[in-house]
């Protein structure tokens, strides 16, 4: 019986010690895989927050980029807008340098005319009288067309005196007499309306070579010229 017991104690012992051994494998093998889960969540964790850090840095690299493209294309953009306003500028000039000068040269040319038929000195007529000049003139066709018009039958003349009126005539586009101001009275006043009625008459002024009409003329008249 002694044996039989010893052998039980032993076995029951035995037993004991597996079970013990069992229980510290099993608590190994979790802790072992709880160290593993949590390992794997840190890694996973690290993974993740790495991947979001790269995908800002990323992000943040690209919108650099794009804002420093987009900044060149609108540096180029004003640089060829303002070499195109420039451009656009500089011809504009060129053109208006262009047209005025042509427009004064038109002027000139009508001027000279003008300025002959109302006998102010530089102008293309030969005499001191509206309508004045070269028969194949303009002061010519300004001459036939006001003098008509001028009935004052001059009185003989005594000494060198030349009574003189002068008036600034106003001419439309069309040449047509828009307005007649008397800017320097011969001294007599009928003598004066006479040639104010000549000019009024001369309508519209004949057209001068140019094409064009100046808008005023100094008309100077004098009584025995």
């Amino acid at each position: 019986l002694e044996e039989e017991r010893k052998q039980a104690e032993l076995k029951e012992k035995k037993r004991l010690e597996q079970e013990r051994q069992a229980a510290e494998k099993a608590a190994a093998e979790k802790a072992a895989a709880e160290k593993a889960a949590a390992d794997k969540a840190a890694a996973e964790k690290k993974a993740k927050e790495d991947a979001a850090k790269k995908a800002a840095a990323e992000k943040a690299a690209a919108e650099k980029a794009a804002a420093e493209k987009a900044a060149e294309e609108k540096a180029a953009a004003e640089k060829a807008a303002a070499e195109k306003k420039a451009a656009a500028e500089k011809k504009a000039k060129e053109e208006a340098a262009k047209k005025a000068a042509a427009d004064k040269a038109l002027k000139d040319a009508f001027r000279n005319d003008a300025m002959g038929a109302a006998g102010i000195p530089g102008g293309t007529a030969d005499r001191n009288q509206a309508g004045g000049g070269r028969d194949s003139g303009y002061g010519a066709k300004v001459r036939a067309c006001v003098q008509p018009g001028v009935a004052y039958p001059p009185p003989p003349r005594s000494g060198s005196g030349n009574p003189t009126a002068q008036y600034r005539v106003q001419l439309g586009s069309d040449g047509k007499v828009n307005g007649v101001t008397l800017t320097s009275s011969s001294g007599n006043a009928g003598f004066d309306r006479a040639v104010e009625t000549g000019i009024r008459r001369c309508n519209p002024f004949p057209k001068p070579s140019t094409g064009r009409y100046e808008p005023i003329i100094d008309v100077v008249y004098r009584m025995y010229d």
